[in-house]
């Protein structure tokens, strides 16, 4: 059982081909209920009319723009937005995660990513296209790892007629977490689609793998539906399909000496996202999210128990 602590990725740190073309950038003036502007790599939306308020400035408690959310090219980094909720008699913008948000661009996504700091683990989901590459260069040892391309098409089947007639599965979602511990290297990550293919990106993360434990059986995983049903009074059943989350839960054995250790990393992480990897070689084990409670058993001086449950972010 690992997770990857993210690494924080700035303008400074990421060179992209995707355009930041989402609205015009803010610039002083007066503004309508409605206008859209791009300000810090985020898309505001105006909320009043005659608002000359510069978008990182605004007010969180009686604001003139709302946060709707990363521009394209860093909804890949990037979850947070605004959320204008009642408060009282007024009304408050605070911040949350949006989950179902990703970059696209029109056949390949090319990205390069320097985070300044060392790094060895590398996590990527929601993926939409036929492969990845992924490349890293150090300005003195040259190439240290790559280019390592992995395929997104799934090549798992049962049996000939399944490989010959069946629709071909897709893999969205991977980890690696054998690239060197270097500080100064740069990460080139090129998602491709093909010609006429959009390419997809909902989440990348780059940062430390970090050893929990050992992942026991009985790993388990499903989704919680946020779309809303209605029944009438002659039983039809009315949908309007909204987001949803997967979660993964895993048992973990701990082993005495990791005990203090791991109660420190997770008093780190009770509120902030990171990857956790239950086993590389299975796909629906890996998620990006915050976990929630934390109980931990000692049944015996061998290891610790602990259930640990993640809600994704992404």
């Amino acid at each position: 059982m690992r997770m990857i602590k993210p690494a924080s990725i700035l303008p400074a740190n990421l060179t992209s081909n995707v355009p930041e073309t989402d609205a015009p950038a803010w610039a002083a003036g007066t503004y309508k209920t409605g206008d859209r502007v791009v300000k810090n790599n985020h898309l505001f939306e105006s909320l009043a009319d005659n608002n000359t308020t510069d978008p990182a400035a605004d007010s969180a408690t009686v604001p003139k723009w709302l946060d709707t959310g990363a521009t394209n090219r860093w909804r890949m980094f990037d979850k947070s937005a605004g959320q204008v909720v009642t408060l009282g008699s007024g009304k408050v913008q605070r911040r949350v995660s949006k989950i179902g948000t990703f970059t696209t661009n029109p056949n390949t996504i090319d990205i390069t990513i320097k985070p300044g700091t060392v790094i060895n683990g590398l996590a990527l989901f929601g993926l939409v296209g036929y492969q990845v590459t992924v490349t890293m260069n150090d300005p003195v040892d040259g190439v240290v790892y790559g280019p390592e391309t992995v395929s997104l098409v799934d090549p798992t089947a049962g049996d000939m007629w399944e490989w010959l007639f069946t629709d071909v599965g897709r893999v969205d979602s991977f980890c690696l977490t054998d690239l060197p511990a270097y500080g100064t290297a740069t990460i080139r990550i090129v998602i491709e689609a093909g010609q006429g293919g959009t390419a997809q990106c909902d989440m990348a993360v780059v940062g430390k793998v970090v050893d929990l434990g050992e992942a026991l059986m009985g790993i388990n995983f499903g989704i919680t539906d946020f779309s809303a049903k209605e029944v009438d009074t002659f039983g039809n059943e009315y949908v309007t399909e909204g987001g949803y989350r997967y979660k993964v839960t895993y048992p973990i054995a701990i082993y005495p000496d990791l005990i203090t250790s791991f109660k420190r990393l997770l008093i780190e992480y009770r509120a902030k996202p990171a990857v956790w990897i239950g086993d590389e070689d299975r796909e629906w084990s890996l998620i990006y999210g915050r976990y929630r409670d934390l109980n931990v058993v000692t049944p015996h001086d061998a290891f610790s128990e602990c259930t640990l449950e993640v809600g994704a972010l992404n």
